[in-house]
C-alpha cells in the first residue's frame, strides 16, 4: 500500500542537514574554566564560582609535568557560592565547594597546586531558534504522512492507480481532462 512516498527532496535534505548540525554540536557551546589555583600549604583561598556547574578538583605536579583530577570531588556549585582550598595543621588540603568542605585524601604526594575546574554546555541562540524549526519540520512530516495516507486510501477505495489520482488532483483550474472526458470546475465556479 505504501510502496512509494513522494517527498520534496529539498526539504528532506534541509531537515537532515539541521539534524546533523545539531548532533555534531552546532546547537550548543561549551565553556570551561578553572578557578582558585592553590599551592598546598598556602593561606586559605576562597573565590566565588563564576558559573553554576559541576566543579571538580584538578591538581598539577610540582614539576608541572602531570595534571590530574581527584576522583569523587565533583560537586554542583551555584554561581556566586564559595570555591577554594585550605590546608590544615596536619598538612591535609581541604576543598571548599559551596556548602561542602572535605579533605582531599586522593591528592598525590607530588601535587604542588590544585584548582577547581568546571565545564558548562549551553544551548546557542541558533539551537534555541532551531527548536521552533524542529516543531515545524515535525508538523510538516505529520501533514505529509496524513496526505499520503489519504491519497492511498482514495486509490484503494476507488480502484484507481496513483497516476490517475495525481492527474485528477492536479486540475483545479477548470480545464478539460482529455484522457477521461471530464471537465474540472473549481468549487468557486460551481452553481448550487
Amino acid at each position: 500500500m505504501y510502496d512509494s512516498i513522494d517527498m520534496n527532496p529539498n526539504s528532506t535534505v534541509a531537515g537532515l542537514g539541521i539534524l546533523l548540525f545539531c548532533l555534531t554540536g552546532g546547537c550548543t557551546s561549551t565553556k570551561s574554566g578553572s578557578i582558585g589555583q592553590y599551592a598546598t600549604g598556602d593561606q586559605p583561598l576562597i573565590r566565588h564560582a563564576p558559573e553554576t556547574a559541576f566543579y571538580k578538583v584538578q591538581w598539577l605536579s610540582a614539576d608541572r609535568r602531570e595534571l590530574g583530577t581527584c576522583a569523587g570531588t565533583d560537586r554542583l556549585v551555584v554561581r556566586g557560592e564559595p570555591v577554594g582550598f585550605k590546608t590544615g595543621p596536619n598538612g591535609q588540603v581541604t576543598a571548599i565547594a559551596g556548602i561542602y568542605q572535605f579533605p582531599l585524601q586522593q591528592l598525590p604526594g607530588n601535587a604542588r597546586y590544585c584548582q577547581w575546574y568546571y565545564k558548562v554546555k549551553r544551548e546557542t541562540h541558533l539551537g534555541q531558534n532551531l527548536d521552533g524549526a524542529g516543531e515545524v519540520v515535525a508538523g510538516s512530516a505529520l501533514i505529509g504522512g496524513v496526505a499520503e495516507a489519504g491519497r492511498e486510501y482514495f486509490i484503494e477505495k476507488t480502484g484507481g492507480d496513483s497516476d490517475s489520482f495525481d492527474h485528477h488532483s492536479s486540475h483545479a483550474d477548470g480545464h478539460r481532462d482529455r484522457d477521461h472526458n471530464i471537465t474540472h470546475v473549481p468549487a468557486s465556479q460551481k452553481s448550487e
